[in-house]
């Protein structure tokens, strides 16, 4: 018999499918697919992670997919519909995974300044941790692609967040620690690009200024910076 686990350390994934060789043919794979949907879709998902950082939308390919789950290209179809079906599927999981890396601390709110700097630092060590995120995105925005309107996180995750952020904003106005007028939603974009577009950008602003920005330095350095704007950002001025 067949068995398919993922091992992953810092981020970073490996799969290993193990057992005896006849255990590829579709007959196989299917009659395990049907035995644990749930860890069937979730080893395709990873497999597709790879795939589309990787090579993008375009240049993805079902085959790899499969070989790379260990699962047939018809329950890939089956669960997914299509390529571009599992795409958006892809981009659904990581904005749900960010959301709930998010959202997986209480947020202080007696001190709302020091709240919402925490949640800087957290988008930030998301996107430092999931680098495939970064490399979808930008593939996403290029081929116009959304997260599944059905499942998406523009549903209850992301509203969460933002009427948190928006709950902050409103306790440090209230008390005079936070500045009047700010926006939560647009908030929350200048909190993520300024992670987003350093670390999808660190290659060629690295050539630029003769550093390596992506070295694990130069992301601390990066990550107090963040810190520091966002504070700025938010602290009614003294």
């Amino acid at each position: 018999m067949m068995g398919s686990c993922k091992l992953s350390l810092n981020g970073e994934h490996a799969w290993r499918i193990f057992g005896d060789p006849g255990t590829n043919s579709l007959t196989a794979r299917t009659h395990m697919a049907k035995r644990n949907p749930e860890k069937t879709r979730k080893n395709i998902l990873d497999a597709a992670v790879k795939e589309f950082a990787g090579a993008g939308l375009g240049g993805a390919r079902i085959d790899r997919i499969a070989e790379e789950s260990g699962c047939n290209k018809r329950m890939i179809y089956h669960y997914f519909g299509s390529k571009d079906g599992l795409y958006q599927e892809v981009l659904t999981a990581l904005y749900t995974e960010m959301r709930q890396h998010e959202l997986a601390i209480e947020l202080d709110e007696a001190n709302p300044v020091d709240a919402l700097v925490e949640l800087a630092d957290r988008t930030f060590d998301f996107f430092v941790q999931r680098p495939e995120f970064i490399r979808i995105l930008n593939d996403a925005n290029l081929t116009q692609s959304q997260p599944s309107a059905e499942t998406g996180p523009r549903g209850d995750l992301t509203a969460d967040l933002i009427r948190q952020i928006a709950q902050l904003l409103d306790k440090g106005q209230k008390a005079g620690t936070v500045r009047a007028g700010l926006d939560a939603t647009q908030l929350y974009v200048s909190i993520a690009g300024l992670g987003y577009f350093y670390l999808s950008n660190g290659y060629t602003l690295g050539a630029l200024f003769q550093r390596d920005l992506l070295a694990a330095p130069e992301i601390e350095v990066r990550r107090d910076h963040v810190r520091a704007a966002v504070q700025a950002i938010v602290r009614e001025p003294q």
